[in-house]
């Protein structure tokens, strides 16, 4: 299933990279002559979350991607380093971006980062970068589901679908199986219940904002139209018919997140904590009209 996934996005890169000179599976070709900078395609450590395994719902490998360039002379400053030109070209080519399999349907590629420090290949006379890729399959081991019954993440999602616009899906709960892209996903992530006298709490619940978006722009753009309209909203409302609200505060961008939504842990970029007073409903007993008092003293 990995070596499918691989070629796929082997195809992926010869199509998309136009500085890559050659890409190659598994291994690199032996000697300094072959024309760089090229890439190599190869499987990464497991990470102990591989399928049927961990808190993932869905196929998730690790794939390695070394790229080989001329190695950088002295006098070149850092600002020149071509695997740094390259390294943007990758991931704008493939991070986030959802590919189809022949074998499994669609996965999504997500960026790692550099896997260790770069490093100097004397028999092929090159300066080498791994970056690590996440290879995730959205088809799960048991289907998805989306939560439906709390009132709060339907109020969330549809303040959401009218800040953003139709062009963005919106889901709650769980990503569908094949969800395509722009789309959002709000998690609850967190609750509790704090008491307020004795026949009151005040419910809180952590919701955190999942993104898959065609590229970094996209995701930054709609990021900021939430944390902005959430920030400016004192309450949202829960549900309109009967003029209840909900606050929003807490509203947190989360700039060093590694969680996707796959895994029901983590936040994702944006979290914001809604709250709402709850008051036990009064016990059905006739009403007492007055109260007649009569002294005698």
């Amino acid at each position: 299933m990995l070596d499918s996934m691989m070629r796929t996005t082997y195809d992926k890169l010869r199509s998309s990279v136009p500085e890559l000179r050659e890409v190659y599976l598994h291994a690199p070709p032996a000697g300094a002559e072959a024309p760089k900078p090229y890439a190599v395609l190869a499987a990464g450590k497991d990470s102990g979350e591989s399928p049927g395994s961990g808190l993932w719902k869905g196929f998730r490998y690790l794939m390695n991607i070394e790229m080989y360039g001329s190695q950088a002379s002295p006098a070149q400053s850092s600002s020149s380093d071509p695997l740094q030109a390259l390294t943007a070209a990758l991931n704008e080519a493939l991070d986030k971006q959802l590919l189809e399999d022949d074998t499994i349907g669609k996965f999504t590629l997500l960026s790692l980062g550099p896997s260790g420090p770069d490093w100097v290949d004397e028999e092929r006379q090159a300066a080498v970068r791994t970056l690590q890729y996440a290879l995730v399959s959205p088809q799960p081991l048991a289907e998805p589901t989306p939560i439906v019954s709390d009132p709060w993440l339907i109020a969330l999602a549809d303040w959401t679908q009218k800040r953003l616009g139709r062009e963005w899906s919106v889901y709650t709960g769980n990503w569908p199986v094949g969800a395509g892209s722009p789309a959002i996903l709000w998690r609850v992530v967190e609750m509790s219940a704090v008491p307020q006298g004795t026949k009151a709490v005040e419910v809180r619940k952590r919701a955190s904002a999942f993104f898959r978006a065609a590229d970094a722009d996209q995701e930054h753009a709609a990021l900021l139209r939430l944390l902005e309209g959430l920030g400016l909203s004192a309450k949202l409302p829960l549900a309109a018919e009967e003029k209840t609200y909900m606050r929003a505060t807490g509203v947190q961008v989360n700039t060093k997140t590694v969680a996707d939504g796959y895994s029901p842990s983590g936040e994702g970029p944006l979290s914001v904590t809604l709250s709402r007073r709850v008051a036990e409903a009064s016990a059905d007993a006739p009403l007492m009209q007055f109260v007649y008092y009569q002294s005698h003293i």
